[in-house]
C-alpha cells in the first residue's frame, strides 16, 4: 500500500510537470511568433526574455539581449518617467508607458508598452512582463498635426479683423486675438457662446445673421 501510494504521488507530480512544460511550450510558441515585442525583465531591469520580434522593431538579436540592462536603451529624456512607470507596474500590478527606445542603428523608436508584474508562488513580485508596440508613425503624425495647428493659429491670429469659426449650432468654436480685442473679452469668454450673444448682445439670432 505504501509503495503504491508513493508511485501514485510520483505519477501525479510527473503529470503536473509535463502539463507545465506543455503550457510553457505553448506560451513560448505564441510569444515567439507575435509581431508585438514581448519583454520580461527582473526587478533590477535585467532582461530575462525578449521575443524574436525585437529584431524587426529594434534591430537586436533576442538571445544576445538576455542578461543586459534595459535602462541604457531608453532615451535619456524618457528614462525617469520610464523608471516611474516601471515601479508603478510593480506596485499596482499594471502600467502603461510611452518612451523612446534605442534601435541597433542608433536612432530612437517610439514605443507604447503595457507592463504587468510577475509574481512567484508566494505572491512576491519578481519582475515585469510587457508588450511593446512601435508607435513611431503615430507619434510623427501627432507632431505634424500639432505643428500644423500651431501654424494655423499663428496665421489666424495675424489677421487684423476679428474672425471666428462657428459650429452648426452657431456656437463659436474658435476666434482670433483681434476679435477678443474688438469685444474686450478673453478668448475663453467667447468660445462656446452663440455668435449673436457676443456680436449683438442678444440671446436670439437677428435677421440676416449667418
Amino acid at each position: 500500500g505504501i509503495i503504491a501510494s508513493a508511485i501514485s504521488v510520483e505519477e501525479e507530480r510527473y503529470r503536473k510537470d509535463q502539463a507545465i512544460k506543455i503550457s510553457e511550450k505553448r506560451l513560448r510558441c505564441i510569444t515567439d511568433n507575435t509581431l508585438e515585442l514581448i519583454t520580461e525583465v527582473d526587478l533590477e531591469g535585467k532582461v530575462v526574455y525578449h521575443s524574436p520580434s525585437i529584431k524587426s522593431i529594434l534591430g537586436y538579436d533576442a538571445e544576445e539581449m538576455v542578461g543586459t540592462d534595459l535602462f541604457p536603451f531608453i532615451h535619456p529624456e524618457d528614462l525617469e518617467k520610464f523608471k516611474n512607470d516601471f515601479q508603478k507596474a510593480v506596485k499596482e500590478e499594471k502600467a502603461l508607458s510611452f518612451f523612446r527606445a534605442k534601435h541597433a542603428d542608433g536612432r530612437y523608436v517610439w514605443i507604447e508598452a503595457t507592463g504587468s508584474v510577475v509574481m512567484d508562488e508566494k505572491g512576491r513580485p519578481t519582475g515585469i512582463v510587457a508588450g511593446w508596440r512601435d508607435v513611431t508613425e503615430r507619434k510623427q503624425a501627432e507632431k505634424l498635426l500639432k505643428d500644423f495647428s500651431v501654424r494655423w493659429q499663428t496665421t489666424f491670429d495675424a489677421v487684423a479683423e476679428g474672425v471666428c469659426v462657428l459650429g452648426k449650432d452657431r456656437r463659436i468654436l474658435q476666434c482670433n486675438k483681434a476679435m477678443s480685442t474688438m469685444f474686450n473679452k478673453n478668448i475663453e469668454e467667447i468660445i462656446g457662446k452663440y455668435c449673436c450673444e457676443i456680436i449683438h448682445g442678444s440671446s436670439h439670432p437677428l435677421a440676416g445673421c449667418p
